[in-house]
Parts: structure tokens; sequence; C-alpha cells
């Protein structure tokens, strides 16, 4: 029996702020979560191992259900690796609490062939929400999604600003906007003559916009490691969030890394899509641009072989032709 006035008990704001501070080394921690105890020995927080990330995962799904005044509650799905790692970790803790496993919220993505046929294996835990535009209306009224979500935007906002002086100020930064500094080698996607067409931020807003609406509470699948904007919400509010005026939302998965997630699927022999076996880092919508930079560096590195699209021309033609080339 741990005597909890005899330890440190680490909130998850203390958490967040160790991972601020790597080169401060706390000493072992007792991290307290509505009953349950856990202990994270001492070490530096890039140095946590799967275990440690398992259990505090574990502390804030427990927290999160025991939370709610129903036990209605959806666990958001795309057919990806960490969704399926949240699938399982969710219906454990469920099943050690007594309670009955959630169901599945699917947004209509644009599914590559492989991921679809996957997730139809759960059509009896799933439940599948519409666009509110076709990807063909999101393309026509507001852009290709490429980049990044907020390279993007901060695209979009410049290319329809009429202001001068302000389209100056914003490329370098200096407007004080939230959108940040457009990198210089973007420039060129500001002359609407040399890219003809439109490029805009709000992709996911149509296609997964009845999820975002839908006010039951939702395990989302998210890891910090993706990308700045993550790793800078989860610092600022935590695994957990509780709205007002829209479904609360727990992010379990937001220590994971890439590699936890793989070591996870291969301890409990967990089954994923094939489309990872033809070589895809990702299972997101087909004609998503978010993250295409990040694969080029990768492959310039000799890390893969291709990126998505590449990989798309390669095993699909036909789906290349009509989402890329018309």
């Amino acid at each position: 029996m741990i005597d909890l006035n005899e330890v440190q008990l680490a909130s998850e704001k203390k958490i967040r702020v160790m991972y601020l501070m790597n080169q401060v080394k706390l000493p072992e921690i007792y991290w307290k979560t509505k009953g349950l105890v856990l202990r994270v020995k001492s070490k530096y927080f890039k140095d946590y191992s799967l275990d440690d990330k398992i259990q505090m995962a574990k502390s804030k799904i427990i927290e999160f259900l025991q939370q709610l005044s129903s036990k209605e509650v959806m666990i958001s799905f795309s057919g990806g690796k960490d969704s399926c790692v949240l699938r399982h970790l969710v219906h454990k803790v469920q099943d050690d609490m007594g309670w009955p496993h959630s169901k599945l919220l699917i947004a209509s993505e644009i599914f590559h062939p492989e991921t679809l046929k996957f997730i139809k294996k759960f059509k009896n835990e799933y439940e599948i929400l519409p666009p509110l535009k076709s990807f063909e209306q999101i393309i026509n009224e507001n852009g290709y999604p490429i980049i990044s979500k907020q390279i993007a935007q901060k695209i979009h906002h410049l290319r329809n600003t009429h202001n001068h002086r302000k389209y100056i100020r914003a490329i370098f930064g200096l407007d004080g906007n939230k959108y940040g500094t457009l990198p210089l080698k973007y420039i060129h996607f500001l002359d609407k003559d040399f890219v003809d067409y439109e490029i805009s931020h709000k992709c996911c807003d149509y296609i997964k916009g009845k999820i975002k609406k839908d006010k039951r509470p939702v395990f989302i699948g998210t890891t910090i490691s993706e990308s700045k904007l993550r790793k800078n919400a989860w610092i600022k509010y935590g695994c957990i969030q509780y709205h007002s005026n829209k479904s609360d939302v727990c992010k379990p998965l937001s220590l994971f890394t890439q590699k936890d997630i793989n070591e996870y699927i291969r301890l409990h022999n967990i089954e994923i899509s094939k489309i990872y076996e033809l070589g895809y880092l990702r299972s997101g919508c087909i004609c998503c641009g978010f993250g295409l930079s990040l694969e080029e560096k990768l492959k310039n590195e000799k890390i893969i072989p291709m990126n998505r699209f590449e990989l798309l021309y390669k095993s699909n033609k036909e789906l290349f032709t009509y989402f890329l080339l018309n």
C-alpha cells in the first residue's frame, strides 16, 4: 500500500511541464487519478517506456469514463494504426471496469480501397457519419489540402487579402495573426497565375464536419508527435478536454510515438489494414496533401522508397488519375 503522504504526487499538468523541461530529472513520482495510483519511475520524460505510457493512457481513459453521466461514449476510428491501438486499449479498460464496449465513430473519408475493406470488418460495431460536402464540392468551392493545415490556412489567407500592406507584413510574420510566418519556399503558392488552383485548410471541416458537431463524448487517437499544433494543444489542455457546446474529448495516446504504436500492435497481435503492406505510412484520405513534405524528406533520406502519391500511382492508376490529374 502506497502512503501518499510520503511521496510526491504529480498532476498531469506537472507531467506536461516535465515534457517541456527535459533537462530537469524529477524524483520518483506517484501519479494519482481518481483513486488509481500509478508509479512512474524517476527518469527524463523522453525516456518514458511504452509501459509507462500505457499506464498513463489507461489512467486517462478511466478518469474520462468515470466523469461521464452516460455510458454512451464513442471511439473515433479511421482504420489506421493509431485507431486500432486506441480501440484495443479503450475496450480493454472497459472490460476491466465492466463497461460495454464503445462504438466506433467513422467519418466518410475518401478511403483507399484497402482501408475501406479493413473498416468493413467492424461493420457490427461502427457508425458512419456522412460528409457535409463531397470532395468535388470542397475542391471547387474551397481548394486543395496541401503541405499542412497551418501553411494551407496561411496561403489561403494571403491569397485572398486585398490589403497590400497586410499582405507584405503577413509574409514575414509581422502582422501578429495566428497563422504564423509563411516559409519562403512556399511563396510561389501566392501567385494565382503560377498556381492556378485554390488552396485551403478546410477539407477536414467538411469531411469530418458531422463528427465535430456530434455532442457525444469521444476518444480520439491523435499523438503529439504528429504535429506542432497537436503538441501545443496537449501542453495547454492535456489529454482530456471538457466542452460546454461540443463533445468532451479524451486523447489517451497523446504521448505515444509511432515506434510505441508499432510495438503495441506487435505485442498484442492487433490486426491492421493491408495498406501498410503496400508501403503507406498513413491511412487517411487518399487525396490529402497534408504532411507530404515530411514523406519527401524521408524519401530523400532513403527511409522510404516513395511518397503516398507515388504509391497510389503504382497501386491504383485509376484513382491517381481521378483525384490528382482531373
